[in-house]
C-alpha cells in the first residue's frame, strides 16, 4: 500500500496493524523531512517538533522615539515591516495547508475512515491543524484499545527491542537512531522500560538510572561488535 505521495515509498499511516506505532514514527519522520525540503525549515518543524510559528507583528511608531528618526520614516519603516509580517503570515498558512494534505495523503483508508467519524476532526481539517492531526494520529497509533489481541501486539513491541541489531554497513547513528524509535514505541504501550527488582531493596537505584542501564546494555548487545560504538562500552 502506498500514499499519494511517491518519494515517501511505503510509509502510511496505519492501524490496527502490529507495527501501526513504528510506522507512525518513521512516516512522521519521512514526513518531516520531505516538507523541509518542499516548503522550508518550518514546516519541517512543525511536524518533526510540532512547534508552532509565533509571528509578532511590528509595533506602530510612538511620539517618544520620533526625537531619532523623523515621524514619517518610521511610519513607513513600520509599515514596510508589517506587510513583510503579513506576507510571511499568509505564506506560512499556506504551507500549513499543504503539509496538511501530505500527511492525510499518506493514511491508509482504515486511518482516514476513523479521522473522519472523529469528532474533532473536522475543525482540524477547516483549519489545517498540522499539529492536531499528528496527535490525532499518534494517540490512533500508540492505543492498544480495538486493537486486537493488545496482550499480543505488547510482546510484538517488546520483542522487537530486545532482539534489535545494527547491520553490518549500518551507522552507529542510524542504528541508535532506530534504537531510540523502538523505545519510544515500546514505552508509549508498556509503560517505562525498566527492571523493578533492581530499584528495591539494598544497593537499589532509581527508576530513572535502572532504565537507562538496563536500555543500554540492550543497545550495546544488539551493536555491530566490529563498530565504534564499543569504544564507549
Amino acid at each position: 500500500m502506498l500514499g499519494k505521495e511517491i518519494e515517501l515509498g511505503n510509509l502510511i499511516y496505519k492501524f490496527n496493524t502490529k507495527d501501526q506505532a513504528d510506522m507512525y514514527l518513521r512516516t512522521t519522520e519521512t514526513i518531516a523531512d520531505f516538507v523541509g525540503v518542499e516548503y522550508g525549515r518550518d514546516m519541517r518543524t512543525l511536524v518533526k517538533k510540532s512547534n508552532e510559528k509565533i509571528f509578532i507583528e511590528p509595533l506602530p511608531p510612538r511620539a517618544a522615539t520620533d526625537m531619532i528618526v523623523p515621524a514619517p520614516g518610521r511610519l513607513e519603516k513600520y509599515r514596510t515591516e508589517l506587510m513583510i509580517c503579513h506576507k510571511d503570515m499568509k505564506a506560512y498558512t499556506e504551507q500549513k495547508a499543504k503539509v496538511f494534505a501530505v500527511i492525510l495523503g499518506q493514511c491508509s483508508s482504515e486511518v482516514k475512515n476513523k479521522l473522519v467519524n472523529n469528532v474533532g476532526y473536522e475543525t482540524l481539517e477547516d483549519s489545517d491543524d498540522v499539529v492536531g492531526l499528528l496527535k490525532m494520529l499518534k494517540e490512533m497509533a500508540f492505543s492498544t484499545i480495538g486493537v486486537q489481541y493488545p496482550y499480543w501486539t505488547l510482546q510484538n513491541v517488546l520483542r522487537h527491542l530486545t532482539v534489535i541489531n545494527q547491520g553490518p554497513s549500518e551507522s552507529v547513528s542510524n542504528y541508535h537512531k532506530r534504537f531510540l524509535a523502538t523505545t519510544k514505541v515500546v514505552e508509549a504501550q508498556w509503560g517505562q522500560f525498566y527492571p523493578v527488582k533492581l530499584t528495591t531493596g539494598a544497593g537499589s537505584v532509581d527508576k530513572k538510572r535502572a532504565r537507562d542501564n538496563v536500555l543500554s546494555m540492550i543497545f550495546l548487545a544488539g551493536a555491530d561488535k566490529k563498530t565504534e560504538v564499543w569504544s564507549y562500552a
